[in-house]
């Protein structure tokens, strides 16, 4: 049995692992950060690359994409203060998600976890789950790797990656980031 989560399969854990309607971008940052954190555990088709939010990855893209077509997700476009994409099981997707639930246990704890520590340090807003998310990016994808990188410098680096990046945007994503024990910032 194989027993690695795909884009698919990751989308429908961290569904189950929260329980809740979730937007698009923050799929995609906690996507990213299980990603990071259990890679032997998911591999997605495509890297992640910049972009605006943050890391961006076409495979969770088409796959939510696939989802929302076959009936099971749904959904909803909201406009709390900007425009935004929400998603949230399907009555039919519902025996998806469990037979994944099944399938990947060990996974979803790992994404359970993960989510609980995004959840408590940031509510799973998605500004700051993109300045998390960009931060790290950011910071892994120096050569040599500079250990810790300073607020001044990664705010240097977003430049390259057109980003708009703040000192306030990095401290408030360093704070997720230490909670995750992913980086180091230096202040």
């Amino acid at each position: 049995m194989n027993n690695i989560a795909n884009a698919f399969d990751a989308i429908g854990l961290t569904l189950a692992a929260n329980n809740r309607q979730v937007g698009r971008t923050t799929l995609q940052k906690l996507i990213y950060f299980e990603a990071v954190t259990i890679p032997k555990k998911i591999k997605l088709k495509d890297p992640f690359f910049a972009y605006f939010h943050g890391p961006f990855n076409r495979d969770v893209a088409k796959s939510l994409e696939h989802m929302v077509f076959f009936d099971i997700l749904s959904e909803h476009n909201t406009r709390d203060n900007y425009e935004r994409y929400v998603y949230k099981v399907t009555p039919k997707g519902a025996p998806t998600i469990d037979r994944l639930e099944s399938k990947f246990k060990q996974t979803l704890k790992k994404i359970k976890n993960l989510v609980e520590i995004c959840d408590k340090s940031c509510k799973l807003n998605p500004n700051s789950l993109s300045f998390a998310a960009k931060v790290h990016y950011m910071f892994y994808s120096q050569k040599p790797k500079i250990k810790p990188m300073s607020e001044a410098a990664l705010v240097n680096l977003g430049k390259s990656f057109d980003w708009r990046i703040s000192k306030s945007d990095i401290k408030n994503g360093s704070k997720l980031l230490e909670h995750l024990k992913l980086a180091s910032i230096q202040r």
